[in-house]
């Protein structure tokens, strides 16, 4: 596995997420909408993974609410599962990073 920088700014152009200052490998970006569901890493057996989410403006006022998300390896692998919260949700995207 090759480690990849990565660098999320805001529309002000500050940086929300800066990757080369973490001991990691970005895996994956999801974008979620709405709505629950799953994705399994089976090639990344032995790896932890974390998840950094970056929601999208809450249009319409602050109560929009992020996704909850959660990491299983109970299938000897790890696994990323996404739930809508309670409420609307703002459009998110979720960064997969791995650490061996």
């Amino acid at each position: 596995m090759s480690s990849h920088g990565l660098m999320v700014k805001d529309g002000g152009g500050r940086a929300m997420l800066h990757t080369d200052s973490m001991a990691s490998s970005l895996v994956d970006v999801i974008y979620l909408g709405g709505g629950n569901g799953e994705r399994a890493y089976p090639e990344l057996a032995g790896f932890a993974l974390g998840v950094t989410q970056i929601y999208g403006p809450t249009i319409g006022g602050g109560r929009r609410r992020m996704h909850g998300v959660g990491m299983d390896y109970g299938r000897g692998h790890p696994v990323v599962r996404w739930w809508q919260q309670t409420g609307d949700v703002a459009p998110t995207t979720l960064y997969v990073m791995s650490v061996r």
